[in-house]
């Protein structure tokens, strides 16, 4: 059988002080791993909305980019074409020029 001493009253508050501290911190562990664990929770949440609207994002960028390409190659016949006008209209001219001068001399 065990015997036990007595203890004075200071030490057995101090005990119980003790005791009611553990709990405490216990209680506090407690509720900052809850809270941890949702702000965890939320945050992965968060980053896959980003994940999803930054593919969103760059597939958008992929079919822009394919759509200048397309409209920088019609810019590129068109340059080309607007040029061989030029110089058609240049030719014209030079016909109308000489006509002019032809019916300028009778």
């Amino acid at each position: 059988m065990e015997t036990r001493l007595p203890m004075d009253t200071e030490t057995s508050e101090a005990l119980e002080v003790e005791l009611s501290l553990r709990a405490d911190i216990r209680r506090v562990e407690s509720t900052l791993r809850d809270r941890i664990d949702e702000t965890q929770r939320r945050t992965n949440v968060l980053f896959e909305s980003l994940r999803g609207e930054i593919r969103m994002i760059a597939e958008a960028v992929v079919s822009v980019d394919a759509k200048i390409g397309s409209i920088e190659s019609k810019v590129g016949s068109l340059d080309a074409k607007v040029g061989a006008l030029h110089a058609k209209v240049g030719a014209l001219d030079a016909k109308v020029d000489a006509l002019w001068r032809t019916n300028l001399r009778r």
